[in-house]
């Protein structure tokens, strides 16, 4: 009886409280919208008003629960530039009674520069303020304006509707744009159709969203722009500072781009004279591309440089002949000039570098990018002009496998970079085990690694002194303490390849009672990562990166010793996304491991995921696995 009137009270007293109230209190949100979700954004406005087609104002206002210490959703980052500043922020932290605790300060606001490490020229900054509270849930309202030019208008601002593990009670977004001004849009997992009306000599587009569920980031889940509410926004003309351009297309924006690096390709005569030493006795297009490439590698050095317009429009080659350095575009542009010099016609690539937030498609064109490479058409030949390592005609696994902007005399042109498949990507170990019978051992690898499974290694030797190479392979490897005899990387000149090879005395190889000696066979390039188990798949599997590992494990049996178990022979286990081989068998006085495994990249449907985790488990108990020695009889 008492607890249904404290009930009643309860429900009286959340009924009295006003509507808009209720978005600070963590009671009055719905279960469902609760399932699965760290943080609830409760109220979300946000405001894009074009005023021509170089300027623009943003206002960005959320009322957001937190639910938990799993999010992450309390900071609120804000990049600005020069061209771009942010006019106002206020923040207000409310408990878990919907009660205000306090209004945040001003100086709890950090500002910080963006330049990165390698950079020596970069204006971009960030807003950075992080609210916490004491005891979850509680609630924070965050508001901020923005003026914005140049780069940052142009890039239109886009709608992030929904991170993972987070639902939605309701969003909007509105665009304020005038009358005779185009842009595009793109909805992408939401119905995206726009509230339209007219005022004087403006049009206003609305979009609006309400109780979007949570969605979980699952292992070998989809990308975010596959199954959550994104809005994507773009110019039709645009303007940064004297030059004018449309994204109508990717045709028309590429037409723009070679605005910006019109006359940016000439060189010094002396420098074309030097070039043309260089390939003189050449006997092909490819043999010229690759001495060129290499003399971009040794003598210009990668520097990030991203001054107003300049995120976009190269320096020009002769600045760069001079100061020996430059960024993505203006290294690209070098090679360019130095590669036209001796009448070889590339093209810059637009490209997004790194994880893909985003494919670019033909129906919408957007400067989703990054970074900027070469492509030499007459070859079909890929140059990365910052990698001061890489061999030419190879993108790297950041590249690889997705749509880039070919900017083409003509104008612009979509294209796909090459992908790297499991074939591409192989990492073969060939181990020899010197097991002595105290269980200590002699270890001697030799690795050959392709494609994306040799990056590493080749960062590695160009990167790290000799002291910082032997902790970082005492770092990566499971084996027990052991100390390095010998260590050396490889990388070939022309080919995405590398050797690797080492030798190590590790103390406690195999574990030691009484006459016997328990001996991991794989102990080297094992693999332990299981998926854990869900209770519901919802979403498809993806996996991304493609590989092919072949080892051999030579175990030298000491002598006074013989083999008493070994758990599995022979085995083959498979799954969609590849399979798994081993073969373990005596050769003489050596026992021998064949070991193989193939994945590829893909999506798979969700109800396959339950028999992939299985496969990893399978693999990790097999890859883990101990033979046993014992003592022959005398």
């Amino acid at each position: 009886m008492k607890k249904s009137i404290f009930v009643i009270l309860l429900l009286t007293s959340f009924s009295n409280i006003p509507l808009f109230s209720q978005l600070y209190y963590p009671a009055a949100i719905d279960d469902k919208l609760k399932e699965d979700a760290n943080s609830v954004i409760r109220h979300e406005e946000v405001f894009f008003k074009v005023k021509s087609t170089s300027e623009g104002t943003y206002h960005f206002k959320q009322i957001i629960t937190i639910l938990n210490k799993k999010s992450s959703d309390n900071v609120l980052y804000i990049p600005y530039d020069k061209d771009s500043k942010v006019t106002e922020i206020k923040a207000t932290l409310y408990n878990n009674f919907g009660q205000k605790v306090r209004k945040i300060k001003p100086s709890e606001v950090k500002d910080y520069s963006a330049i990165q490490d390698f950079s020596i020229y970069q204006d971009d900054r960030f807003k950075y303020l992080e609210v916490k509270h004491g005891s979850f849930p509680y609630t924070v309202e965050f508001e901020y304006e923005m003026n914005l030019k140049g780069m940052s208008f142009i890039n239109f601002k886009d709608w992030y509707i929904q991170g993972f593990s987070q639902s939605v009670e309701y969003g909007k977004y509105q665009l304020e744009i005038p009358k005779d001004q185009e842009f595009h849009y793109e909805a992408l997992n939401f119905d995206g159709t726009p509230k339209v009306r007219e005022e004087k000599n403006k049009q206003i587009y609305l979009w609006e969203v309400k109780d979007l569920m949570a969605m979980e980031r699952e292992p070998y889940g989809p990308r975010r722009f596959d199954v959550l509410p994104v809005l994507w926004l773009s110019p039709g003309e645009f303007r940064i500072d004297q030059y004018k351009g449309t994204m109508n297309n990717w045709n028309e924006f590429g037409q723009f781009m070679n605005k910006l690096i019109a006359d940016r390709d000439e060189l010094p005569s002396t420098l074309v004279t030097e070039v043309k030493s260089l390939v003189a006795h050449a006997k092909t297009d490819q043999e010229k591309i690759d001495l060129l490439y290499n003399y971009l590698q040794e003598n210009m050095r990668y520097v990030s440089v991203q001054l107003g317009i300049g995120g976009w429009q190269p320096f020009d080659a002769t600045y760069v002949s001079e100061k020996k350095y430059g960024d993505c575009k203006a290294l690209s542009n070098f090679m360019k000039a130095i590669l036209k010099a001796v009448d070889i016609e590339s093209y810059p690539v637009l490209i997004a570098n790194g994880n893909l937030d985003y494919e670019v498609t033909e129906d919408f064109t957007t400067p989703r990018f990054n970074h900027m490479v070469l492509h030499v058409p007459s070859e079909d030949y890929w140059l990365e002009c910052t990698s001061p390592n890489f061999p030419p005609n190879y993108l790297g696994s950041r590249n690889s496998d997705r749509n880039v902007m070919l900017v083409t005399p003509d104008g612009g042109k979509l294209v796909k970079t090459p992908s790297l498949k499991a074939e591409d990507n192989q990492d073969n170990h060939k181990s020899v085990i010197l097991l002595k019978p105290d269980g200590s051992a002699e270890v001697a690898v030799d690795i050959y690694a392709s494609g994306s499974s040799h990056e590493t290694y080749r960062g590695i030797q160009s990167g790290l002194s000799n002291e910082e190479k032997e902790k970082w392979l005492t770092k990566i490897s499971d084996l027990p303490s052991f100390t390095i005899q010998a260590f050396s990387i490889e990388p070939s000149k022309m080919k995405p390849e590398v050797k690797v090879h080492y030798n190590l005395m590790v103390s406690r190889y195999a574990a030691k009672a009484g006459k016997r000696l328990f001996v991991p066979l794989n102990a080297i390039n094992n693999w332990d990562y299981i998926p854990p188990a869900l209770k519901e798949r919802k979403h498809h599997v993806f996996r991304e990166n493609a590989f092919w590992d072949r080892d051999e494990i030579i175990l030298d049996i000491p002598e006074g010793y013989q083999i008493e178990s070994v758990p599995v022979e022979e085995k083959r286990v498979e799954a969609p996304i590849g399979y798994y081989d081993v073969k373990v068998f005596q050769r003489g006085k050596q026992l021998v491991m064949n070991r193989e495994i193939k994945l590829e990249s893909g999506e798979y449907p969700a109800n396959e995921y339950e028999g992939i985790r299985q496969f990893f488990k399978e693999v990790s108990k097999l890859d883990a696995m101990k033979v046993v020695l014992v003592e022959k009889k005398t």
